[in-house]
């Protein structure tokens, strides 16, 4: 039952809000009766195992024996149980735990207009006064706060709320609107530039916009959200030349990340990934590769990797290649124990595992077992480019150039194909191509030593983009001419 989307979906919880999700089970909103007890019963023995929900009393033939007391020897009853029970808590998940804020917003805004509108002042200042009370406790970092703020502050404006303390006026009203507008256009033009990857004109003239309305009031960067995407588009900005705006939005960043809300905080965490990893393709130096990876490795821990609760198949292959890239066969072991169940689909996860395998083997030297990973059934063509690179790799390790030689002529063939089927697109050819061209000549080399071809093909490697550019220079440097 370890493996199971039950599991998964506990694992994936906070503590408060599996508290909630029992308090919910309790009431008879979704099951009532026996599958209301029943889902209970389970769901008590499984908190039993918090936080990591290992261990032998949670495999299914156990749980089916001593809790769902069917001793058949199937497990019918127990996948019933667990169904009920998963479906119960997704149910709570989509209803309850995403949009409660929204609803405490939405709910005391409209209740607190409609009252005023009736002429119920009184009624409508106790609405007023829940939402003063909340955001007077709590720092605005997500857009949404904003929208929900400008309301609330042209609401107590017409209802005169403040007037006898901190009387909201006109100034208060249009701060608070032009607050929200300009996170919005900062949102947006963030988020557009962290999909194209280039400033164009029309991207420049709104950032030269938004630019002078933060000149022009200073003030707007004493709010963080606000400051954070002025940030990201700096660093951006800049990123050919020396700057310091990164380190800037990172401890910012950091600093401020409690307090920021879970999707705008998904947002600015994947802000800095994709900047990292363009930094890292526009100069793949040491300096660059250490810190994508610990900034992957952090954002791995911290849960931002995650994508409904699992990690995709390209983040997976980020974190082991940049872990061979660095020879931490030891992180790839470990990760495979926490992570392996996170990992996409079961077809997917199959294939991302296996690699891994491969790729931590490799490392090890153990070329036997790595080579036993690898597969050559992959539907996804990623995969299948990272095999049959690593498995010409092998040959080479141990020196097996007969069968080398004629993998590489066979990978020739399936790049050309693959070119010629629009199913490889050009770079990607000419990455893995530069890559087969260069092992070739790499095998070569170990039978006629040459100077100058040597110095040749370190010129090649160094100045073209190349697949397992550090690997070859590598081996490279061993041989002796």
């Amino acid at each position: 039952m370890t493996d199971s989307k039950l599991i998964e979906t506990f694992k994936v919880l906070e503590l408060e809000e599996l508290k909630q999700i029992k308090e919910f089970l309790d009431s008879d909103f979704v099951l009532k009766g026996k599958p209301k007890q029943n889902a209970i019963l389970l769901f008590e023995h499984i908190m039993q195992f918090y936080p990591d929900f290992e261990a032998p009393e949670l495999d299914k033939l156990f749980v089916a024996r001593n809790i769902v007391k069917d001793n058949s020897g199937k497990i019918n009853k127990l996948e019933k149980w667990m169904s009920n029970l998963l479906n119960t808590i997704e149910y709570f998940i989509v209803h309850e735990l995403n949009s409660k804020e929204t609803v405490f917003f939405k709910q005391n805004i409209h209740l607190a207009m409609f009252y005023r509108k009736r002429g119920f002042l009184h009624r409508s200042e106790i609405f007023l006064s829940k939402l003063d009370g909340y955001f007077n406790q709590n720092e605005g970092m997500s857009e949404e706060y904003y929208f929900w703020k400008s309301l609330f502050l042209e609401e107590s404006f017409n209802l005169n709320f403040f007037n006898k303390k901190q009387k909201a006026n006109v100034t208060d009203v249009i701060e608070g609107n032009k607050n929200y507008e300009l996170l919005k256009r900062l949102q947006l033009l963030t988020l557009i530039l962290y999909g194209v990857f280039q400033f164009n004109e029309e991207m420049e003239k709104h950032f030269t916009d938004i630019e002078l309305i933060l000149i022009e009031n200073p003030s707007y960067r004493a709010n963080n959200l606000i400051n954070l995407y002025y940030l990201a588009l700096l660093m951006f900005r800049n990123i050919n030349t020396e700057n310091n705006y990164y380190v800037e939005y990172k401890e910012q960043l950091l600093r401020n990340e409690k307090s920021i809300n879970q999707e705008s905080s998904k947002n600015l965490f994947r802000f800095e990934r994709t900047f990292v990893i363009y930094l890292y393709n526009l100069n793949q130096s040491i300096e660059n590769t250490q810190l994508v990876n610990d900034v992957y490795r952090e954002q791995l821990e911290k849960g931002y990797l995650l994508q409904d609760g699992y990690l995709s198949q390209n983040v997976t292959l980020n974190l082991i290649n940049f872990a061979f890239k660095q020879k931490d066969a030891a992180w790839i072991y470990s990760f495979l124990n926490k992570w392996s169940s996170k990992i996409a689909t079961i077809k997917i996860r199959e294939e991302c595992i296996s690699y891994c395998w491969a790729a931590y083997y490799f490392l090890t030297k153990e070329f036997d077992k790595a080579e036993r990973y690898l597969s050559f059934n992959y539907t996804d063509k990623l995969f299948l480019l990272y095999c049959r690179r690593m498995r010409l790799k092998i040959f080479f390790e141990t020196s097996e150039f007969l069968l080398l030689s004629n993998e590489i002529e066979t990978f020739k063939v399936y790049l050309h194909r693959g070119l010629k089927n629009e199913e490889i697109r050009e770079e990607i050819f000419e990455f893995n191509n530069v890559f087969n061209n260069a092992i070739k000549q790499l095998m070569d080399l170990v039978y006629n030593p040459n100077s100058l071809k040597k110095q040749q093909l370190l010129k090649k490697i160094a100045e073209k983009k190349c697949a397992d550019k550090e690997w070859l220079l590598e081996k490279l440097a061993l041989i002796k001419v």
